[in-house]
């Protein structure tokens, strides 16, 4: 049958249908740039 995606919500360790999981709000600019400083931060580990 050839590759395939396996796609699954867990949160707590409890499965969740991904139909019905309402997401969060969108994080406000400031936390958004802080979070991206973070990333470029660690990125230069993976290199």
């Amino acid at each position: 049958s050839g590759p395939h995606l396996h796609y699954e919500l867990v949160i707590n360790n409890n499965p969740v249908n991904s139909l019905a999981f309402r997401a969060a709000a969108p994080a406000d600019n400031k936390l958004e740039q802080h979070a991206f400083a973070h990333a470029r931060d660690y990125e230069r580990y993976l290199d």
